[in-house]
């Protein structure tokens, strides 16, 4: 009987969890199930064989929310630093081999938010930290 008991509350727990996680993965900022989702993306980007890739996605999903959101100032704040700190992610990833698949990102993502009416400063991809051997010429380099 125990068994049995326990084994239906464990499945009705992952049934739980995994409804959970996928209704927050469409939540935006100001959501009680926006912290559930910031923390579904951080178990996938530990997870994933290409972490980058999660990055770009999750970079996408910032711009998306943030443009979303931004008739709201409170919560355009909030999506300005979430979007602020995909930014960076993905800016500390750039090397020899991710490059030209970051770069481009960067760059249309500010052009869909300058598109939809909101003002960013503009990329200064000069500055985008570069690992490797080398370092881009005018870039800061990586400590």
């Amino acid at each position: 009987m125990f068994h049995k008991l326990t084994l239906g509350f464990t499945a009705m727990i992952c049934a739980f969890l995994i409804a959970g996680t996928a209704y927050a993965q469409k939540v935006l900022p100001g959501s009680a199930f926006y912290a559930w989702k910031l923390a579904s993306e951080n178990a996938w980007r530990a997870v994933s064989p290409d972490p980058v890739s999660a990055d770009i996605r999750v970079f996408n999903r910032r711009t998306a929310e943030w443009i979303a959101v931004s008739n709201d100032p409170a919560l355009s704040n909030v999506a300005l630093e979430r979007y602020h700190d995909a930014e960076d992610t993905l800016k500390s990833s750039v090397n020899e081999t991710t490059e030209s698949r970051i770069l481009p990102v960067l760059e249309s993502n500010q052009q869909l938010l300058k598109d939809s009416g909101i003002t960013v400063n503009p990329l200064n991809l000069e500055s985008v930290p570069y690992e490797g051997d080398g370092v881009k010429e005018g870039a800061v380099p990586v400590p």
